[in-house]
């Protein structure tokens, strides 16, 4: 979880849509 994480937190806009669903 911790590396998948860190792989969306790259990404502002796929974070912000990862943690909205």
């Amino acid at each position: 979880m911790g590396k998948k994480f860190q792989a969306q937190g790259r990404l502002s806009k796929n974070a912000k849509t990862f943690m909205s669903a």
